[in-house]
């Protein structure tokens, strides 16, 4: 990730000048960073309510998250590998949630600090330092000039830029909730399991739809990719329900779910493989497991997460092949 900071002006504090250079480290070396280590969560609102995760990060797009407590949460697993995004609830639900892997929430937002540091809209600086999880971190308040209902801090490890806490506070300072690790490993070690969706339960999945209005047409989610939407062969009875584009990682993925008012299928499409070699295996028809099936064709990588039969699956995916 290329990283351009804004000039320095003359009447620049050093407080800010460092709270600039913590929060480059973050975005750049702290995102390369492997950890894994235990991480508490606790929503300040109301009644008090605390989580436990434990937290293997593997470098960019490659994290993985399990719940250890409360006990109606124990098993509850978040994996982030290959653009995709699976939330796996064990039973009573017993399913996963699949969707994209849109960037890391705190990484977009500090994206939008630097953003808005430009445009002279928002107050960084470096506001103390503290110890997290045993290691030497500067504290990062990010404040709004005017009119906010809320800010945010963010302790910085000084060593290896890993973001160790994070806080979210009223206009007040009051917090509101706040994330932070009590234990981190930087020398982890990882099984080839910890981040492939093979090692997640054999459930069936649904589509985990991004937040936010749909597009109403495929034309609408064409004009903002730069590769062509291949629309399928939509069974009978079934219509578009809303498209979106979402950024996943460093390139866009298009999602298109379609419903007859009952049942519905949703396909996810990026930029993927390119044309099979000359002399490669003919195509095959991916399997339909769990309400998911996942292939490629001519340039496309797809995923189609809805239960479908056997006959409207095949017709799906032979309307998406690559043309020979």
């Amino acid at each position: 990730m290329v990283l351009a900071l804004p000039a320095i002006a003359d009447k620049d504090t050093p407080d800010v000048v460092k709270a600039r250079e913590m929060i480059g480290l973050y975005l750049r070396r702290g995102q390369q960073t492997a950890y894994s280590g235990e991480q508490v969560t606790r929503l300040l609102r109301g009644m008090v309510r605390e989580t436990r995760q434990i937290v293997k990060h593997g470098g960019p797009g490659r994290t993985r998250m399990e719940y250890v407590s409360p006990p109606e949460l124990v098993g509850e697993t978040i994996l982030i590998a290959n653009g995709r995004f699976f939330h796996y609830k064990p039973a009573p639900e017993n399913k996963i949630l699949e969707g994209v892997s849109a960037p890391e929430e705190l990484i977009a937002r500090v994206q939008e600090v630097h953003r808005r540091m430009r445009e002279g809209r928002i107050q960084v600086k470096v506001v103390g330092e503290e110890q997290v999880a045993g290691n030497d971190c500067s504290i990062v308040e990010i404040r709004p000039l005017r009119g906010a209902a809320f800010y945010l801090k963010f302790w910085i490890d000084k060593a290896t830029g890993v973001r160790l806490k994070y806080n979210n506070l009223d206009a007040s300072g009051s917090v509101i909730s706040e994330t932070y690790f009590t234990k981190i490993d930087y020398s982890p070690v990882f099984t080839q399991a910890d981040f492939r969706p093979a090692s997640l339960p054999d459930v069936p999945h649904e589509a985990l739809l991004p937040k936010g209005r749909p597009l109403a047409t495929v034309s609408a989610a064409q004009a903002q990719v730069g590769y062509n939407i291949r629309e399928p062969a939509i069974p009978e009875g079934f219509r578009l329900h809303g498209a979106w584009v979402v950024d996943s990682g460093n390139r866009r993925s298009t999602i298109l779910r379609y419903t007859d008012g009952v049942n519905s299928f949703t396909l996810f499409q990026a930029p993927g493989p390119g044309r099979r070699p000359a002399g490669a295996n003919a195509f095959r028809i991916p399997r339909l497991r769990n309400g998911v099936a996942q292939w490629g064709a001519d340039g496309t990588a797809f995923i189609l997460i809805g239960n479908l039969k056997p006959e409207s699956f095949r017709a799906i995916v032979e309307s998406l092949r690559a043309k020979e």
